[in-house]
């Protein structure tokens, strides 16, 4: 799971507005840098982008007080933002310890919580080495996946999926 979007999604509820609406991905490093700070230059080394670390180093913002930020918001809930919302991916807190916060622990229920059984496979996404997808394709994904997680869907019309798996099959290959 992502932490930081989930960081965000929650920051977003909390203010009951977007939090960081970027123009072009130069404002959104300059948004994301007014909001953390400038990170030291260990952190900005976990930037893969070489363009990106640049157009960030550049940046002389000091961070902004989440306090302030968010004003009528529990304490407890502004850590969790802190403790989400890192720089530097590697010291965000986990998933797990998001759910084992104080801000949270009075709904958190290890029971009901799974963990997933193996890392998520993304090697699906190394077919589309010029980062562009096939609608056709990207429909028959969304569909599978769907089906991954919803046993009611697929077990409503056995035909109707191997028909939609079908049609998507005979699109893909049409455009080819």
């Amino acid at each position: 799971m992502d932490v930081w979007s989930a960081g965000l999604i929650f920051a977003e509820l909390l203010l009951r507005k977007p939090l960081l609406q970027g123009k072009d991905y130069v404002h959104q490093l300059r948004l994301i840098v007014k909001l953390l700070g400038k990170p030291d230059p260990k952190d900005l080394k976990c930037i893969s982008s070489r363009e990106a670390r640049d157009a960030i180093d550049r940046f002389t913002y000091p961070g902004t007080d989440f306090s302030s930020l968010f004003p009528d918001t529990q304490d407890d809930a502004v850590d969790l933002l802190r403790k989400m919302l890192h720089f530097n991916f590697n010291k965000r807190c986990s998933v797990e310890d998001a759910l084992q916060h104080k801000y949270l622990s009075e709904l958190h229920d290890k029971k009901t919580e799974p963990m997933a059984r193996r890392k998520f496979d993304s090697s699906f996404e190394k077919e589309f080495t010029d980062g562009k997808i096939k609608k056709s394709k990207l429909q028959k994904l969304m569909f599978d996946q769907c089906l991954v997680f919803s046993y009611e869907l697929a077990m409503l019309d056995k035909d109707f999926v191997r028909a939609s798996r079908s049609a998507a099959s005979k699109s893909s290959a049409s455009r080819r």
